[in-house]
């Protein structure tokens, strides 16, 4: 049988082999992107300058999680058995439903501000995210982000917290969020003269300090003696399966891209790494056995 030459027919069956070779390079584009992403990332990689992002691209990706938590000893850290999970939290996530993020957390770390002590600098969600916290009996603790480069800097920005944080019982530390590119560039004796003040004010008023960096600055920069002997808390960030630091760190920020019911949106991702045995000692303030009891039996239970 003769078949005729089909104009429209040859045209379709063009247009399906395009159709073919199109979805082909797109699987491929797909594949070489997910190689890339799926190297390890540090937390923005070295850091990033808050409300303005001018150091370039943040590196952020999702992580796979397997292992467990016991009472007694840290092992590993799984996004589904974890016992200690928690988030921080700011203005970012707007106004957020307390009551609905009591039952997924077991602790919050929320921002109460930035900078300098001006009242400008203050968080606008601290107040609100701090009274819901203290009324449902979330424990938490603070951080601030620092903009400092000097000493002088940094006691302003402690006098800032503790204004804040007046009338609050904290269950963690306040900590001291050290991220921007011009701090990275400071000498390293101006460096701890800076967080040495700022932790030292903290400590003197009655409230255990901390400090949070990502891997690379605790790999990097923050690696005289005094950031692991001065009983300061340390909060590391690293967004990969395993965390790239092996200094004694109390919490791991392991993902920027949680979802918790009760937030809209992306919301920072925790764990509390410590054993039991060093919970108390390392986690509250100075100021009282109830913040003790308190976040022992958030995460516990209470035990006879």
């Amino acid at each position: 049988m003769i078949r005729l030459y089909d104009e429209n027919e040859h045209r379709n069956q063009k247009n399906t082999e395009e159709n073919l070779m199109k979805k082909s390079m797109v699987w491929l584009i797909v594949g070489l992107c997910f190689i890339v992403l799926s190297k390890t990332v540090y937390a923005n990689d070295r850091g990033w300058d808050e409300n303005g992002y001018d150091q370039g691209m943040e590196i952020w990706t999702e992580v796979e999680m397997n292992a467990e938590l016991s009472d007694h000893e840290v092992i590993l850290f799984s996004a589904d058995t974890s016992k200690i999970k928690g988030i921080d939290v700011s203005y970012a996530q707007a106004k957020i439903d307390w009551e609905t993020v009591k039952n997924e957390v077991d602790f919050v770390i929320i921002r109460c501000g930035y900078g300098d002590d001006l009242t400008e600098q203050d968080d606008v969600r601290w107040k609100y995210n701090a009274d819901e916290c203290a009324r449902l009996g979330i424990p938490f603790g603070v951080y601030l982000f620092s903009y400092a480069h000097s000493a002088a800097e940094a006691k302003s920005e402690a006098e800032h917290v503790l204004r804040l944080i007046d009338g609050y019982q904290l269950s963690l530390p306040v900590y001291y969020d050290l991220e921007l590119r011009s701090q990275e560039l400071m000498s390293s004796s101006a460096k701890k003269q800076m967080i040495k003040t700022f932790c030292d004010t903290i400590t003197e008023a009655g409230y255990r300090a901390g400090i949070y960096a990502n891997a690379y600055w605790w790999n990097t920069f923050l690696t005289d003696p005094i950031y692991h002997t001065s009983g300061w808390s340390q909060w590391v960030a690293h967004y990969s399966s395993q965390c790239g630091y092996d200094g004694d760190y109390s919490i791991w920020q392991y993902s920027c891209t949680g979802r918790v019911n009760g937030i809209k949106g992306d919301v920072d991702m925790n764990y509390w790494v410590k054993p039991f045995s060093k919970l108390n000692s390392d986690c509250f303030p100075a100021n009282g056995e109830s913040e003790k009891e308190a976040m022992s039996n958030a995460i516990y239970g209470t035990f006879y």
